[in-house]
């Protein structure tokens, strides 16, 4: 089945806590099955809504979510809270803020790497999901960095020793869920883990790397028409020992999370990264400002479907909806323009064009960014052959290609006589 976006699609933009209707059943027989470990609250932890629902609408009473809050070093140590709270989750891709309320049956915040506390709930026989969002940044998916924040030591720390515990008691697995907006955060996670263990005791490494699952995650902002969630959350199935019905509750279940990872990278990513080049160009300080001018929303609509045809298919993606649905998003944001520099450049607009290049399909807006970048960098000047040259490193065998050399330097052309040609993508596909 395809998931259809819209023209129609709205963007959520109204700065409000969206109320949630009171969950059915007694939290008291809830079982809690599912701990998080994160930082930032629960702002960041997006898959927490799609449990919540599961929650909320009866749809399993098994898998009660637990927060343990990770503080960094040296401040407070344990602090158990039982009391009821308000936990709000900011929903990604609004232009101002916005928060769904869900349920946690218990938190912790501990700023120990060592808690009893928090590896008794880990080695819990009833604990079988363990989630992870230890970055605190809200969106760096594009550019392909790993999480940095020290809670992600800690957090492996507690991974490696609550799984021995629970070898060594011959208790299942539980499954490792990462959240993390990087690409292969499940694979990185299980790599970090998995070195973490060989440093104390090769037979767990051998036992963690046998029977413990990594499944990994994506959150698209992007809205897809008609979903229970009010963004796509792209799960690879992959649990150990059972899971939340969470495709009943609006998540997308794939075998592989890389074809929709290089969907938002090349498309939601490199699309802001390109308006927030080309707007600049016609003097817009905001996303909307930029797309109301006819010839920014033609250019960024030939982008996308320059950057498209660059994607193997991706099951269960209508790609003209999901294009048409990102200039709905970026049309409807009015918020300042992003500032693209090289690393956003290099992770989401650079791989497009080389496929572009390789496959010998058209590309004329992709080199319209890629000019526009060309002559924000420092020491820029010369022609086309000349800016390649300057900026090879940057650049790779990109820099070596005629194709691109005469069609950026027709690009430049352009951009010195003040205008672009935001023509549609018509012409023919070359041949080699």
């Amino acid at each position: 089945m395809s998931t259809t976006w819209s023209d129609e699609t709205p963007l959520r933009s109204t700065p409000t806590e969206t109320p949630e209707p009171a969950v059915a059943g007694d939290r008291g027989l809830r079982t809690p099955a599912v701990v998080h470990l994160g930082v930032g609250g629960l702002r960041l932890a997006h898959h927490a809504v799609c449990l919540h629902e599961v929650v909320r609408r009866r749809l399993s009473d098994d898998w009660g979510l637990v927060h343990v809050e990770l503080r960094p070093p040296g401040e407070d140590g344990l602090i158990r809270l039982d009391r009821e709270r308000d936990h709000r989750v900011q929903l990604p891709g609004t232009s101002s803020p916005e928060f769904r309320e869900v349920e946690v049956l218990t938190e912790f915040t501990t700023s120990a790497d060592d808690s009893a506390a928090v590896l008794d709930v880990l080695a819990d026989p009833a604990t079988r999901l363990v989630t992870l969002r230890v970055s605190e940044e809200q969106e760096f998916f594009g550019l392909c960095a790993a999480p940095a924040h020290p809670a992600a030591r800690i957090a492996h720390g507690y991974l490696v020793r609550a799984l021995a515990r629970r070898r060594d008691a011959g208790l299942p697995p539980f499954t490792v869920l990462s959240c993390d907006p990087v690409p292969r955060n499940g694979a990185r996670t299980r790599d970090a883990v998995l070195e973490l263990a060989r440093r104390t005791d090769l037979l767990l490494a051998d036992w963690i790397g046998r029977d413990v699952r990594f499944p990994g995650s994506l959150v698209d902002p992007t809205l897809p028409g008609g979903s229970a969630l009010p963004f796509r959350w792209v799960v690879e199935d992959d649990f150990g020992h059972g899971r939340p019905p969470l495709e009943e509750a609006g998540a997308h279940l794939v075998t592989h999370t890389a074809p929709h990872e290089q969907l938002r990278m090349h498309l939601l990513d490199g699309a802001r990264c390109a308006l927030g080049l080309v707007g600049g160009t016609v003097g817009a300080r905001t996303t909307a400002e930029a797309l109301a001018d006819p010839r920014v929303r033609a250019f960024l609509g030939g982008f996308l479907e320059e950057a498209a045809s660059s994607l193997l298919h991706v099951p269960g993606v209508d790609l003209p909806g999901y294009r048409a649905a990102v200039l709905a998003r970026l049309a409807g944001a009015d918020e300042p323009l992003p500032r693209s520099g090289s690393a956003a450049v290099s992770a989401v607009v650079l791989p497009s064009l080389r496929q572009a290049l390789d496959h010998y399909r058209p590309r004329r807006h992709l080199v319209l960014a890629v000019a526009v970048w060309l002559l924000t960098l420092p020491g820029s000047g010369g022609d086309a052959r000349t800016m390649l040259r300057q900026h090879h490193a940057l650049l790779g065998t990109l820099a070596d290609d005629p194709h691109l050399t005469a069609e950026l330097q027709e690009a430049l052309v352009l951009l010195a006589a003040g205008a672009f040609d935001p023509r549609p993508t018509d012409a023919p596909e070359e041949t080699p």
